[in-house]
């Protein structure tokens, strides 16, 4: 019974400011797990020819929203990418590699569609990485439903191409005060490192991005991690998750 501010593109960016600084503490929550040895043929293949195909492929996250360097965003400073092209240019000064880095995704996407377009928008294109990332518009579905239709995807990516290594990210959390998109987003989580353990996703590494926001939810409000408000990413957040994609992928990135 009560309202609360939304806003795409640059509604809330040009009105937060980023703030660096020094200092002697040390992170006491969650750290991703090096799942490294689950990408290893990319890994590999990034160290011997310098070259690999990547495709992101989610919702409104991965596509960009509100990262005030890209369309969604409003193209407009500081001009920070979106956390999938953090994530590609890392790895090409890492390995002083060419990656192609194309990204499918869909605002407002969910698990079913991208259940349905798996085969255009990732198998097409013969990636040797597949990022997956959906759960945020999926909130009604239960974890076992969730788990079944990621499985289904993971599945059909891995029968075409039996070579790609899947990366799964687990959903930040929307707004806890917008009861009707909150949901069981934080849940899948758990349904996603069951599939990653079942026989026969050895290839499949869960990057934990949901237990890193919870943790800074502890510590920051939701409003200064988001661009709409609602579900978005803010450049903050965005930089997490591109850190904890590739600390799941690399393992060492934060030594």
């Amino acid at each position: 019974s009560r309202y609360i501010k939304y806003g795409e593109k640059d509604t809330f960016t040009s009105r937060q400011i980023s703030v660096t600084y020094a200092h002697d503490s040390a992170w006491t929550g969650a750290v991703p797990q090096d799942k490294s040895e689950r990408a290893g043929a990319f890994l590999k293949k990034l160290e011997t020819e310098r070259s690999a195909k990547i495709v992101f492929y989610g919702d409104s996250i991965t596509a960009g929203c509100n990262a005030s360097g890209t369309e969604y965003g409003g193209n407009t400073a500081p001009f920070t990418p979106s956390y999938a092209q953090m994530v590609a240019d890392l790895l090409c000064e890492r390995y002083a590699a060419e990656i192609e880095c194309v990204n499918t995704s869909l605002g407002g996407a969910n698990t079913q569609w991208g259940l349905d377009n798996v085969e255009k928008n990732v198998i097409s294109q013969a990636p040797d990485l597949a990022v997956v990332a959906f759960g945020m518009n999926d909130a009604a579905l239960t974890v076992a439903k969730y788990k079944r239709m990621v499985s289904d995807m993971i599945d059909k990516i891995h029968a075409a191409l039996p070579e790609c290594a899947v990366v799964v990210v687990a959903t930040s959390v929307p707004n806890n005060e917008t009861d009707w998109f909150y949901g069981a987003q934080k849940e899948y989580v758990a349904g996603l490192k069951a599939l990653e353990n079942e026989e026969g996703y050895y290839f499949v590494a869960v990057a934990d991005m949901t237990t890193m926001h919870l943790e800074l939810l502890k510590r920051k409000r939701f409003r200064d991690m988001t661009g709409n408000n609602i579900n978005h990413p803010n450049d903050f957040l965005a930089r997490v998750y591109a850190q904890v994609v590739l600390q799941t992928l690399l393992g060492d990135y934060y030594v």
